[in-house]
């Protein structure tokens, strides 16, 4: 199992958002983190990224005890990181956004990656001489996944991947999500795009008022009436995204 939490609260300050959250992704597997707004899901991860508080529980990646290490020294253990915002530097060249998020390599190493990267996000490719706040919100999204892989990670965790994109452009992320996957990558999304969320993972996990109320394979919350009346409910779905 390449990343586990074992009975995980988390929040900031004295204040407890998430209670108890035991997960489980494997390698080359996708998860789904669901859940209605303020559910606790970006909480959760941040929790597991060293970005929010940990009051109980533990962090395993890889089998090793996590909990607590800092983010930075988790990037160079193997735990990439995407958050919503702020994922990308918009004052830099594409090129550049890559070179910087693996500072630490050995340069002949990067140029190597970049090249790689390319090719699996061609996209990027004619434009990695541009500034990246000059990106389409699309291609933005691109360029922050292929920054978190740059390192080659044994686990990512993407907070809202696919937030303000048009449907076809959200598809193209989870078609990249699925494809970094099939590279022995664990994978876990919090998403708000239920369905197409369902459809492009394996397992998902559902939160509601930040307890995890469920765990399920993502095809059964499709097909199975009573689950979906049961857990669906309490989530928001999306005009593009009916299940």
């Amino acid at each position: 199992m390449l990343l586990r939490t074992v009975d995980l609260s988390v929040g900031y300050g004295d204040l407890r958002i998430v209670q108890g959250v035991s997960l489980e992704v494997k390698d080359g597997e996708v998860v789904s983190l669901l859940g209605p707004n303020g559910s606790g899901k970006s909480t959760l991860i941040k929790g597991i990224v060293g970005l929010a508080k940990v009051f109980e529980g533990k962090v395993f990646v890889d089998g090793q005890d996590v909990t607590g290490i800092p983010t930075y020294k988790l990037i160079r253990m193997g735990v990439g990181y995407v958050p919503q915002r702020l994922n990308i530097f918009p004052n830099l060249t594409v090129k550049e956004n890559l070179e910087v998020s693996v500072s630490w390599l050995d340069k002949s190493r990067a140029r190597e990656r970049i090249l790689e990267l390319v090719e699996l996000f061609p996209e990027l490719k004619p434009k990695l001489d541009y500034k990246a706040g000059l990106l389409s919100g699309g291609e933005r999204q691109i360029l922050a996944l292929a920054r978190a892989f740059m390192a080659e990670p044994k686990v990512l965790l993407l907070d809202e991947p696919t937030a303000s994109l048009s449907p076809m452009i959200a598809d193209k992320i989870f078609k990249y999500i699925r494809e970094v996957a099939s590279s022995g990558v664990a994978i876990m999304v919090a998403e708000q795009n239920v369905a197409k969320a369902l459809r492009n993972s394996d397992r998902s996990y559902i939160l509601v008022s930040g307890r995890c109320v469920s765990e399920a394979s993502s095809t059964s919350y499709l097909t199975d009436e009573q689950l979906r009346k049961i857990y669906l409910e309490f989530i928001s779905v999306k005009p593009d995204s009916s299940l």
